[in-house]
């Protein structure tokens, strides 16, 4: 199966649903036992009222007049507990339920919920109407088993209240389906969608993020959040990768150098000459150490500030074309150097150095001959390098890939990384009458 085409695991899914289940299950067998409970509830009073107007009215239509069939009347309390096994008979009027136990010749009134709890398994339900017509006088006591009358009713109800509460529970289930998909989907999307994201850095992939629709909730915020974090680890990943480039083309010039400088140094006998290759040995050394600081600097992309001081730029040119010129003693390419020494340039000198020997040195390295004027100048109050040459022009004017060109391109890249560091302007235009022109403008220079 290919990569991208897996889909996520659904853990997330799996413990969403069965919150859901669990969710729908309490809320149905609270509903459930919360419905039995009124329905129950709703059966005493109405048993509880009809029993006490049938019971009422027999109290009322006197002791001669015929009782309703099961209902009997105790005149007296010694009777009633001795008929029934009732320890302390009610003596206020009004209905009292009780339960009888026909085994143990036992019966207890019902004075709260807890005593239905207790003894509500007995074999016999009563109900007991006390009929006190005032002080002083005689308490009758009419008592009338309870037919379950309702049972029916309360069982028919019973019935639609279990299919209530399953349908409740179904239609639970389903809405939080519907909710874990439509919660998950767009998380899937996002999984998805990273999956598809191409692991290979490419030189073009540095750039400020893609360009997608991004939802304004909660996961298109991790989505900004993923995107972020992927710009910034193409950004590291492509400094790195220009740190190691910039690295191996910049350190050739002072490492053959010093291999220029041991070679002679080996077969020289003038005193005189042997401290001048001791020299350049040294110059070497140290410019390699202030290279590899300076790589450092820029491979961080102005995280820490780079010291600065002001540098004649004059002065740095001419240095770095006496350097250039002994690296290559026979090139044939001729350097004109037209240099304002009054131009000065707030940077770091090493840093200066860097982009004169990448805009001099490439085009010793790439041009067969020719004539290569430097021209360090102000303008407008800014400082200005320029490097004009009458090659052939560089591969992008020419729409010629710079792949081309094994290795062209290298130094270029440098000097862009440096004037984007430094907030220089970097402009690059082809030459009417053939080959490039590359100006640096530096601003905050003296003159």
């Amino acid at each position: 199966m290919i990569e991208s085409k897996k889909r996520p695991p659904g853990r997330l899914a799996s413990r969403i649903r069965w919150l859901l289940v669990g969710l729908a299950v309490l809320q149905a067998a609270v509903a459930a036992g919360v419905g039995w409970m009124l329905l129950l509830t709703a059966e005493e009073r109405l048993k509880n009222q009809y029993y006490a107007h049938l019971l009422e009215y027999a109290a009322q239509a006197g002791p001669t007049a015929p009782l309703p069939a099961g209902v009997i009347r105790y005149t007296t309390s010694e009777s009633i507990r001795e008929a029934l096994g009732l320890e302390a008979p009610p003596t206020e009027r009004g209905l009292y339920p009780a339960f009888r136990d026909s085994a143990q010749h036992r019966t207890e009134v019902m004075r709260g919920v807890l005593d239905y709890l207790y003894w509500g398994h007995w074999d016999e339900e009563l109900a007991i109407w006390v009929d006190s017509p005032g002080p002083g006088e005689a308490v009758t006591w009419l008592v009338s088993p309870v037919d379950e009358y309702s049972d029916a009713i309360v069982g028919s109800f019973q019935v639609a209240l279990l299919i209530a509460a399953i349908v409740f529970m179904m239609v639970a289930l389903s809405v939080g389906a519907l909710i874990a998909q439509w919660a998950l989907k767009p998380m899937v999307a996002l999984a998805e969608r990273v999956q598809r994201r191409n692991p290979d850095i490419m030189a073009d992939a540095f750039s400020p993020g893609q360009a997608t629709r991004v939802e304004h909730d909660e996961v298109g915020f991790l989505e900004s959040a993923l995107e972020a974090y992927e710009v910034r680890l193409r950004e590291s990943l492509v400094r790195e990768r220009d740190f190691l480039a910039d690295c191996s083309h910049e350190l050739r010039t002072p490492v053959a150098t010093l291999k220029g400088a041991v070679a002679l140094l080996q077969t020289s006998r003038d005193d005189s000459a042997r401290a001048r290759y001791f020299g350049r040995i040294e110059r070497s050394v140290h410019r390699m150490e202030r290279l590899i600081e300076i790589f450092l600097l820029v491979a961080r992309e102005g995280q820490h500030p780079t010291p600065t001081q002001t540098v004649h730029a004059a002065g740095v040119v001419a240095e770095v074309v006496d350097e250039i010129r002994a690296l290559y003693p026979t090139h044939p390419l001729r350097i004109d150097t037209v240099a304002d020494p009054r131009v000065t340039i707030v940077c770091h000198r090493e840093v200066l150095a860097v982009l004169c020997h990448n805009l001099i040195g490439n085009a010793f390295t790439h041009l067969p001959g020719g004539e290569l004027c430097v021209r360090v100048d102000s303008i407008d109050g800014e400082g200005r390098l320029r490097v004009e040459d009458n090659g052939p022009g560089l591969p992008e004017f020419r729409d010629i890939a710079v792949a081309s060109a094994p290795g062209h391109g290298h130094g270029l890249t440098l000097v862009e990384r440096l004037c984007r560091t430094h907030r220089w302007r970097l402009h690059k235009v082809p030459r009417e009458e053939g080959g490039t022109c590359i100006e640096v403008i530096f601003p905050r220079v003296g003159a």
